[in-house]
């Protein structure tokens, strides 16, 4: 198993006609030049492990209750010299990856609901563009 240095979780709305598939990943990172340390994984939101965890438990709900798509990013090499910086780095490039993906779906003018959450000591930050 590999060491992780970040980790994060981009949710946004599914929508049936414009769902993403695992199999449209590789070709939709390197299009968005995510960079090849980060890995990319869609999960559902039924597969997040939030045992211990109050506060990603009521962020899955919640995105049980809006119905989201989830991808999971996972940084498995560091990319900045930053101690600890690893989760907002992989929140970085996971929010950048979404918008483009978003943007080929709907179009530049349209709001984008989505976020992406990554974890900062005891709390979550909750990223939104």
């Amino acid at each position: 198993m590999r060491k992780v240095f970040g980790m994060a979780y981009g949710f946004f709305p599914r929508v049936a006609e414009e769902l993403i598939l695992e199999s449209d990943l590789p070709w939709l990172r390197e299009r968005a030049e995510t960079p090849s340390e980060i890995t990319l994984k869609l999960v559902d939101v039924s597969e997040l492990d939030t045992e211990n965890d109050f506060i990603l438990d009521q962020i899955v709900q919640l995105a049980e209750k809006n119905e989201s798509q989830v991808v999971k990013a996972t940084l498995t090499q560091e990319l900045s010299t930053k101690p600890r910086s690893g989760n907002r780095i992989t929140a970085y490039h996971l929010s950048e990856f979404i918008e483009f993906v978003y943007a080929g779906l709907r179009g530049q003018s349209e709001k984008r609901p989505v976020g992406v959450v990554y974890k900062r000591g005891e709390s979550y930050v909750f990223k939104r563009k």
